[in-house]
């Protein structure tokens, strides 16, 4: 390898992204949910934050990649809520509810 040739930066598109907040803390949104003082306001406390942490990181990558703010979010907050509805019946069905 020829060490003399100077090299320039990659291009913006090679670039990895920069992070600006930590991936580990959005996993921490539905443990605010164990604030609530009865365990079935727990279970709806913590149902309803994640559908908000849910709905802000869509609005964050819909703004991200550049597109329209509204389906994205729609599409992420619905598809993660019915997924959270179907473990919901199958916990309850084979007994697994951890709440």
């Amino acid at each position: 390898m020829n060490s003399d040739i100077p090299r320039s930066p990659p291009p913006a598109r090679c670039r990895p992204p920069r992070r600006r907040w930590p991936a580990f803390g959005w996993g921490l949104v539905p443990l605010l949910g164990l604030l609530a003082p009865s365990a079935a306001a727990r279970l709806w406390l913590i149902v309803l934050v994640t559908l908000i942490g849910l709905a802000i990181a869509g609005l964050l990558a819909a703004r991200v990649a550049g597109i329209a703010l509204v389906r994205p979010t729609l599409r992420v907050v619905i598809g993660s809520g019915l997924a959270m509805l179907v473990t919901a019946i199958a916990g309850q069905r084979f007994h697994v509810s951890g709440i």
